[in-house]
């Protein structure tokens, strides 16, 4: 039943994408909102003795609502306002409309095909191929996390926006590779070979040094500014505990946990706006980059934005589909080195489709002198790419992949630290396909995974130093 109320759901926001003469008083613009609904209904979770049992898309759904909602919700709720930040943001009320029907329609699919393929019963061979799992080295990743901190730090320094400096030297890339290996090995670990699981706090103490290092790299991607490596190692922290507990937390810890993402992802927020002020920060200026802060983060919940760009934009026929163009760009990126060279050969450097969806939008949004991008998200990306089946298709498909990483995760056969890895970073990213593209792990996985064999295999000559009792 609840599947079948999700499909009508999302058919309902397809068959009103299709008119071509509607307001935001009409009826039919309250179609997202009952999508939103029957998705969070349908994914309640169940309770059982004080334990939510948690389910790895929540991290995909709470994103997705975060980071396009607020503007849909101002529109319901005050349309007046709408049309000032309509207006302020350079959309039109039609685009921003289909936008949000885009949104009906993928979310509830996402939570669809979740629940189509989600085993709601744990398996007998829960923990039989951990038996044999051998644990993995972390010293020589620890020693390269410290490393290449000491040497990133030497290229941006420790200040507000150093990071985004920091993006474009190769140390702080390894440097950020290095700190996702080490989280994954030390959760990985920490899979014990018996029913038994270790604790996660017994885990992080165990490695003190490698905790150290993390908590360091963490702080300093807050401090420079650049949100996504930290949220990510942050989240893929948080599932470590979440899986370590086998897949069920205490209520307290869920909602503490969802409170830690807002709080987190608003700080760097801040950060991020504190940057692009000069000179001495004093009170004055973090009242203001405070102001600007909420206004990016919740008034004008700016990543459906980006739909509502990438509508406008093959509606008014400014660029066509691109028929998977992005994927293969998206996906050759996470080759070190090759990647750039044969993505630039595939399109003409100088046309707008040769960086992605997110390069493509900001000079839609801001034209060949932006100083700053404006993002995209999975649903534009997606848009731009294939359409609205694009949107249907890749929307279940993405449920389904969750599905099959939730039931690995919950029986625990994750004896292969390349699938682990894979599930962590996939996680760890899903919080930000609100913001972001549904493909975005996968150079990431192709990049991290490369520095981890590497290491691997320049370790093996000093092995009997690096050895762990």
């Amino acid at each position: 039943m609840k599947v079948l109320l999700l499909f009508i759901a999302a058919s309902l926001n397809c068959a009103a994408w299709f008119d071509t003469v509607i307001t935001v008083r009409d009826i039919m613009f309250f179609l997202p909102l009952f999508s939103i609904i029957i998705s969070v209904i349908a994914l309640i979770p169940q309770v059982t003795r004080g334990r939510i049992e948690f389910k790895i898309v929540y991290f995909a759904v709470f994103g997705m609502i975060y980071f396009n909602a607020p503007l849909y919700f101002t529109a319901i709720f005050d349309p007046n306002e709408l049309s000032l930040l309509l207006r302020s943001l350079r959309i039109s009320e039609l685009s921003f409309i289909k936008a949000n029907f885009l949104f009906g329609i993928s979310l509830p699919l996402i939570c669809a095909g979740y629940l189509m393929f989600e085993i709601r019963s744990i398996s007998r061979i829960t923990y039989t191929r951990l038996q044999n799992k051998r644990k993995l080295q972390i010293k020589p990743y620890t020693i390269g996390l410290f490393v290449f901190l000491i040497l990133s730090l030497g290229v941006t320094g420790l200040e507000v926006g150093s990071t985004y400096i920091g993006t474009s030297s190769y140390y702080y890339i390894i440097l950020t590779r290095l700190a996702l290996i080490s989280v994954a090995i030390v959760l990985y670990n920490g899979l014990g070979p018996s029913a038994k699981i270790d604790n996660f706090k017994s885990i992080l103490l165990r490695n003190k040094i490698t905790s150290l290092g993390i908590l360091l790299f963490v702080t300093y991607v807050l401090i420079g500014g650049d949100r996504g490596p930290a949220l990510t190692a942050i989240s893929m922290l948080m599932f470590g505990y979440i899986l370590l507990n086998r897949m069920s937390v205490k209520i307290r810890d869920f909602f503490l946990g969802g409170i830690l993402l807002l709080v987190i992802s608003t700080l760097f927020s801040f950060v991020e706006i504190l940057r692009t002020f000069e000179g001495e920060v004093d009170l004055e200026i973090l009242a203001i980059a405070v102001a600007a802060s909420q206004d990016a983060e919740n008034t004008a919940g700016v990543m459906i934005r980006t739909t509502s760009l990438a509508v406008d934009g093959i509606s008014t026929g400014l660029y066509d589909h691109t028929y998977g163009l992005f994927i293969i760009q998206s996906v050759l990126k996470g080759i070190p080195f090759v990647g750039d060279f044969v993505a630039g050969t595939l399109t003409d450097t100088a046309s707008p489709l040769t960086n992605g969806s997110a390069h493509l939008l900001t000079l839609q949004y801001s034209g060949t002198g932006y100083t700053s991008g404006i993002g995209t998200t999975f649903l534009a990306d997606t848009y731009i790419e294939f359409g609205v089946v694009g949107i249907v298709i890749i929307s279940l498909i993405y449920g389904i992949i969750a599905a099959k990483f939730h039931n690995n995760c919950k029986n625990l056969t994750l004896s292969n630290f390349s699938l682990f890895l894979l599930i962590l970073l996939f996680v760890g990213y899903s919080f930000y396909t609100g913001r972001g593209t549904f493909w975005a792990f996968l150079p990431h996985f192709i990049h991290t995974w490369i520095f981890y064999m590497l290491i691997k295999i320049l370790a093996q000559p000093t092995k009997f130093l690096l050895n762990e009792k």
